[in-house]
C-alpha cells in the first residue's frame, strides 16, 4: 500500500503490519480516477462576481470580497 501511494506522490499516515497481505484495492480505484468521475462541487470554478462569496457569508462575490480585494 505505501509503495503505491508513493508512487503516486500522496501522503498518507497509516498503522501496517508488514507481515500480512494488504487489501489496496480503493487505492487502485483513487489512482484509476479520472476528472470525469469528481463531482460538480470537487471541480474548480473560475471566481466571478456572481458566484457566491467563497467566505461562506452567503453574499455574491461582487459585493461581498471582490470590494475588499480591489482595495
Amino acid at each position: 500500500m505505501m509503495r503505491e501511494c508513493e508512487a503516486n506522490g500522496w501522503q498518507v499516515i497509516v498503522g501496517i503490519e508488514p507481515d500480512k497481505p494488504e487489501d489496496i484495492s480503493h487505492v487502485k480505484k483513487l489512482r484509476n480516477r479520472s476528472p470525469k468521475n469528481i463531482s460538480t462541487t470537487e471541480r474548480i470554478r473560475p471566481l466571478s462576481g456572481n458566484n457566491f462569496c467563497p467566505c461562506g457569508s452567503g453574499k455574491k462575490y461582487k459585493k461581498c470580497c471582490q470590494t475588499k480585494n480591489s482595495e
